[in-house]
């Protein structure tokens, strides 16, 4: 199944440095295969043969490699495909490719948030 993981506070300002390369090649000791992240930022698309407990295996071998384990958000592939072409404001987007932005939470949204 192909899954798109999102990792939060990696490569910003100098913290929590991730290379990419070596990253990838984590992610593919864990016996993930067709591997792509998408510049610095840790996000990562792949394809799980259904490795068991891939989250607690990914901040377990993170830790020991690069000393800290981020959060960690997943989504497959299909559902990541239906929040993009969902979005409200295509127009904008075609206009300005970076005005438009999508924010994934861990939990839901409290009501008394907004």
């Amino acid at each position: 199944m192909i899954k798109v993981l999102l990792l939060r506070g990696v490569n910003v300002a100098g913290a929590n440095r991730l290379p990419m390369p070596e990253f990838r090649a984590l992610l593919e000791e864990l016996g993930l295969t067709r591997v792509e992240t998408h510049l610095q930022s840790g996000n990562a698309v792949f394809d799980d043969p259904g490795v068991a407990d891939l989250e607690a295996k990914i901040a377990t071998a993170m830790r020991q490699c690069f000393g800290f384990a981020p959060a960690q958000i997943y989504l497959d592939a299909a559902a990541h495909a239906q929040i993009v072409a969902s979005c409200p404001y295509k127009a904008e987007a075609a206009a300005d490719p970076t005005s438009v932005h999508v924010w994934y939470l861990s939990s839901p949204a409290k009501p008394d948030m907004a």
